[in-house]
């Protein structure tokens, strides 16, 4: 029975050792596994073994139907006005989204202490991310306008 009970103690012990050494030397390993991959990688694409990216395009057509309904084909109809809009595989359809200016840490007076702090604060931030998500779907809204008007 002490045998027993020495040997589970010694095995948690292992089995603790062994996490805290993966852990300690996680970004190693994986830092290597990355490097070899990206290795194998490059010398598969000199061999040719892997195919360029071919560049496509694609043509989108836009119409309006004798109801006002707004269609979106890859196809022109044969008896309507069309806009149409090539786009290439590899460009990007959207602009960057300029980052909101970084606050400075003094910007703001520290929450009360307690339970009724930690609320306010939560309050705050939540409206802060919601007009933060507002702000951005105007933005987006705007490109997406930008890039069909194009």
């Amino acid at each position: 029975m002490l045998l027993k009970s020495i040997f589970y103690k010694l095995s948690f012990v292992l089995i603790l050792l062994v996490s805290w050494v993966i852990y300690d030397r996680w970004d190693n390993i994986t830092g290597a596994y990355h490097t070899a991959t990206h290795t194998v990688a490059q010398g598969v694409d000199k061999l040719g073994l892997i195919p360029d990216e071919k560049i496509t395009k694609t043509t989108v057509y836009k119409w309006t139907d004798e109801q006002g309904n707004v269609h979106f084909s890859n196809a022109a109809p044969a008896n309507a006005a069309v806009e149409s809009k090539t786009f290439n595989s590899n460009q990007n359809l959207m602009n960057a989204v300029e980052a909101p200016p970084a606050k400075t840490a003094n910007a703001e007076p520290a929450a009360p202490a307690g339970p009724l702090g930690n609320m306010a604060t939560a309050i705050h931030d939540a409206r802060n991310a919601s007009a933060d998500m507002k702000n951005r779907n105007e933005q987006l809204e705007r490109n997406l306008k930008a890039a069909t008007t194009r």
